[in-house]
C-alpha cells in the first residue's frame, strides 16, 4: 500500500557544523534522484533536517532551505542566531522538544558506533 506523507523529518548528528552547504548539496542530489523512482520521493520543501551536536546531543537548529546564507531580503535570516554557522537556520521562539517526537515512527538510516 503506497503512503503519501505530508512531510518528512530527518535528524542528523554532526561533529561539526562547518560544512552544511555540502550536506545541503548531498540532500538535494538524493531528493532529485528519488523523485524519478516509481514510488516517488519527497520534495525539497517537504523535508525538515534537524541538526544535533554529536558530542553533546544538543539541538542546534535546522538545515536552511535557502541557497545562500544569509539570503538577502528574507526576514527568516534576521532571527537571532540564524546563520551563526552558514546554513544553520533558527526559528523565532522555537524550542526543541524531545517529548514531541518520542512517539513518532523512527527509522535509523545509519548509526556510527
Amino acid at each position: 500500500l503506497l503512503h503519501e506523507c505530508a512531510d518528512a523529518d530527518l535528524a542528523v548528528w554532526l561533529t561539526t557544523m562547518a560544512d552544511l552547504k555540502a550536506l545541503k548539496t548531498a540532500i538535494a542530489h538524493t531528493l532529485n534522484a528519488l523523485k524519478n523512482e516509481p514510488e516517488g520521493g519527497v520534495a525539497h520543501h517537504q523535508l525538515d533536517v534537524h541538526l544535533f551536536d554529536a558530542a553533546t546531543e544538543s539541538y542546534r537548529g535546522r538545515l536552511c532551505i535557502f541557497g545562500q546564507c544569509p539570503k538577502p531580503g528574507k526576514l527568516q535570516c534576521f532571527v537571532p542566531g540564524c546563520g551563526a554557522s552558514p546554513f544553520l537556520q533558527q526559528f523565532e521562539d522555537y524550542r526543541w522538544s524531545p517529548r514531541r517526537f518520542k512517539a513518532e515512527q523512527k527509522i535509523i538510516l545509519f548509526e556510527r558506533v
